[in-house]
């Protein structure tokens, strides 16, 4: 039994957040993520997309729980939800106090104007915030060395959040801090301050948010001159934030709150000097002094998120980066490039291709016809000139083919290495004397080059059968050849492989993974080629069971038996290959056994 069995069936948090960011995709906004050496998260406008939004996340461990993962879906929502849809990012925040007011009363106001749009929302950031309160982060006044500052902060978050966000885990802590809150500042001061606040929770744009905060420290400082604010209430109720908030539910939050919640019947009153120095507290505080509660949420979030703690702590071994991608040349090559790949491919492979071939045409029947659309047939574009436009394939099914599939192959230094001579190089045994009419005994095949006759076999065979498939090969970073909607001819001009650097399997497979979040296909399908070993299994055990919450099938192909030891136990199918024959019969066999 591995002794990390535990471990390797928690969440892969990268994978997760990409998926998550796909969901957002689907709601109208294109979000990019970026990981980045921050405590913290933000989103803004991406100055790489015009109209879409980037999104910085902290590192964090490729690997975490459960209750990691719901922190991260809460933290996503948030900032996309609240923020990313809600914010109005060509306003300058204010500094110092007003800024860490204005932020409170953003935070609400954007989730509850996302709840109407994205009812789930809702629910996703009340679980993260119960997490928050289940692990102490998130709790009441803890006694009275709490600053008013921090009493302030942490009165209007949780009152806000538990009467318009319904988020029940905060509501005795509001009554607490209502209660700390009205022995600083009073009953009356309390209810004026709720009064704005919940204009600003609940104005249409950030810039009501920003007014009321301005709002509540006129109130402050009236409050701590000894002066009266009666002309501050007059401007209160006539400003046109009122007007456009009017019919808001502030007014009946408010109407229910501003009475009768003193510690004495009638209210309670300090004296103008303790009134004064609570005020002045607060109008001095630094942002320490504003308590967890007086933090963005996104910040609590992060902090909550073990890990996030890990990967800044420099703990853990799960702590990695993405696979960088380096671009394979998008156009290019030769004809000649492409008919010698072809060449090999139908070498290797004719047979067993003819057999999926066969397969295919038996489980998808399939009439052809030359048409004006469709999809292009390069042999008779020569007829386009002489006024014959059916140069387009039309292909109708009588059981549509719903699959996609992924060809992910090795190229790292030891795929270089030949087949052992002794296993037959090719596909005969290795007795077999070569001949004239079987040139290709006559010399050895190495990993690499069997390895891509194999994935052009398998490449000929999915587009013949119009089936969507990608194609990338890997080593320290991964380079894509062939994206799903890609011409696949025009693949096979600029296709050329190397053998150079080491593996890194269990980032490749994530990053192969991310190209199917948004297919809509049925069947979705991995496969990777490789010889070395799967990498940390803890991460490529949580991607597995990550793709396989989101429908993909992962399989590998091992050329040699070397690492196969390392893959027993993982949630994937995997076929060992130590010679070309095998190594086409088992990538055909994942095909079959995935497409038929």
């Amino acid at each position: 039994m591995d002794q990390k069995q535990p471990r390797v069936s928690m969440r892969h948090l990268h994978l997760y957040a990409h998926l998550l960011l796909a969901e957002a995709k689907q709601n109208g906004k294109s979000v990019r993520l970026e990981w980045a050496n921050i405590p913290t998260a933000s989103i803004g406008p991406d100055p790489a997309n015009p109209g879409g939004l980037v999104l910085r996340l902290s590192q964090m461990a490729a690997v975490g729980s459960e209750e990691d993962a719901t922190l991260l879906r809460a933290l996503i929502s948030h900032e996309i939800v609240c923020h990313g849809h809600h914010t109005d990012f060509t306003v300058v925040p204010p500094s110092n106090l007003a800024g860490q007011l204005t932020n409170i009363l953003e935070d609400p106001r954007g989730e509850i104007l996302g709840a109407m749009k994205f009812p789930g929302s809702k629910k996703v950031i009340r679980k993260g915030i119960e997490l928050l309160v289940d692990r102490k982060i998130f709790q009441g006044p803890q006694d009275d060395s709490d600053t008013p500052a921090a009493v302030l902060a942490g009165w209007l978050v949780t009152e806000l959040r538990s009467e318009l966000l319904d988020q029940e885990c905060l509501r005795q802590f509001a009554t607490a801090f209502r209660a700390r809150a009205i022995k600083h500042f009073g009953t009356k001061l309390t209810g004026q301050v709720k009064a704005v606040a919940l204009q600003g929770a609940t104005a249409r744009d950030t810039q009501g948010a920003i007014q009321a905060s301005i709002r509540i420290l006129d109130l402050l400082k009236l409050a701590a001159d000894n002066k009266p604010d009666s002309q501050c209430g007059e401007q209160q109720s006539n400003s046109p934030q009122d007007d456009q908030d009017a019919g808001d539910p502030a007014e009946q939050t408010s109407a229910r709150n501003d009475s009768g919640n003193g510690s004495e019947p009638g209210g309670y009153e300090p004296s103008n000097n303790e009134l004064a120095e609570a005020v002045n507290a607060v109008l001095g505080a630094g942002p320490d002094e504003m308590g967890t509660y007086g933090r963005g949420l996104e910040e609590v979030l992060c902090e909550a998120n073990e890990a996030i703690q890990e990967a800044q702590s420099g703990g853990g071994s799960s702590h990695t980066s993405e696979l960088n991608e380096f671009s394979a040349p998008a156009n290019g090559g030769s004809l000649e490039n492409r008919s010698r790949l072809r060449s090999a491919a139908r070498t290797t492979a004719s047979a067993l291709s003819l057999r999926l071939q066969d397969l295919l045409q038996a489980f998808a029947t399939a009439t052809r016809r030359s048409s004006s659309s469709g999809k292009l047939r390069s042999n008779r574009v020569w007829r386009v000139p002489l006024g014959d436009t059916q140069v387009f394939r039309h292909k109708t099914r009588h059981d549509e083919l719903d699959t996609c599939v992924y060809l992910l192959a090795d190229e790292s230094g030891s795929m270089d290495e030949p087949f052992d001579s002794e296993r037959a190089p090719h596909l005969h045994a290795a007795a077999h004397k070569p001949s004239a009419q079987d040139p290709i005994q006559a010399h050895k095949v190495d990993r690499k080059d069997a390895a891509g006759r194999v994935i052009v076999a398998a490449g000929e065979v999915l587009d013949g059968a119009d089936i969507p498939f990608g194609l990338a090969t890997y080593n320290e970073s991964v380079r894509e050849w062939k994206g799903f909607e890609d011409d696949w001819s025009s693949t096979l001009q600029r296709l050329r492989t190397e053998a150079t650097g080491s593996t890194n399997t269990h980032l490749a497979v994530v990053w192969a993974l991310r190209k199917f979040i948004g297919r809509s296909e049925a069947r979705k399908v991995l496969t990777v080629v490789t010889d070395g070993d799967p990498g940390d299994r803890d991460i490529l055990e949580a991607a597995l069971r990550e793709a396989a919450l989101f429908g993909v099938e992962v399989r590998f192909v091992l050329i040699g038996a070397e690492h196969v030891h390392k893959f027993h136990g993982l949630s994937a199918t995997y076929g060992v290959a130590n010679n070309v024959r095998e190594l086409a019969t088992a990538v055909f066999s994942s095909l079959e056994a995935a497409i038929c």
